[in-house]
């Protein structure tokens, strides 16, 4: 009950209370000091001007002041703050009469921090690349996975497709390879407006659509005739495109 109470009190801006308990870190006792920095939760910024603040004057490491920097998250201190971080590891490092022990863990919560960061920073970078190779996949199936204009309806309906600028993306690429028939395609916009009754859709700029249909006017594809009737549909639908760069379809949403 008591951390969960705690927990709650997190969430709230404890910055002053934390502040008036730590004008001297020596006159608390390590529980409490506990207590002060899950209270204070993400607020890296200010437990590290606490430190400077209780190092200013000082000659050596408090027990108490070490027991904040062991506690620390100092690679989260670090990656919010670097600037302030650095200082207040200057600072130790320069106390006159610091004692060996101490100088060994500055050093190693030092390099013990640059490790985390680093860490955690390739850590990001996989993470990333991991998500560029997916959606790359994902994108690369689902233009290979549409072959007929019901391919898309269907793709639209189980929500592998969120936009309508995926939408004509697969369009163009459908038309490329395989021309649908006039009769699907004339079907094609009033299937997709009755999907749109249980889904929602990012509307497509009508001024992309223009840029596509100019030059889809100077290509020559056969059937870029085909392909301009059915973009200009979509363009003169107020369900499916848009004078504004980005905007969600919902049921009962105005028209633009």
């Amino acid at each position: 009950h008591v951390d969960g109470l705690v927990s709650v009190l997190a969430l709230q801006d404890n910055s002053t209370l934390i502040s008036e308990y730590s004008l001297d870190v020596n006159l608390l006792k390590t529980g409490q000091i506990d207590l002060l920095l899950k209270l204070g939760g993400s607020n890296t910024d200010l437990f590290l001007r606490i430190i400077l603040q209780n190092l200013a004057g000082q000659r050596g490491l408090s027990e108490n002041v070490e027991h904040f920097l062991q506690k620390m998250d100092l690679a989260f201190c670090s990656e919010r703050n670097e600037e302030l971080y650095l200082e207040v590891f200057e600072t130790l490092s320069n106390l006159p009469e610091i004692s060996m022990p101490d100088f060994r863990l500055s050093h190693q919560l030092t390099i013990d921090t640059v490790r985390l960061v680093s860490s955690r920073r390739e850590q990001r970078r996989r993470r990333r690349r991991t998500t560029s190779v997916s959606n790359f996949k994902e994108n690369r199936d689902l233009q290979k996975s549409c072959k007929i204009l019901n391919d898309i309806i269907q793709a639209v309906a189980n929500g592998r497709v969120m936009t309508m600028f995926r939408v004509v993306e697969l369009l163009l690429e459908l038309y490329c390879n395989n021309a649908p028939s006039r009769e699907d395609a004339q079907s094609f916009v009033t299937t997709l407006e009755n999907i749109l009754s249980d889904k929602k859709l990012q509307k497509v700029s009508r001024q992309l659509l223009e840029d596509t249909i100019v030059a889809l006017n100077y290509s020559n594809l056969t059937q870029s005739d085909q392909m301009i009737s059915l973009l200009k549909e979509i363009k003169n639908n107020d369900k499916l495109s848009t004078n504004h760069e980005n905007a969600i379809i919902k049921r009962g949403i105005p028209k633009y």
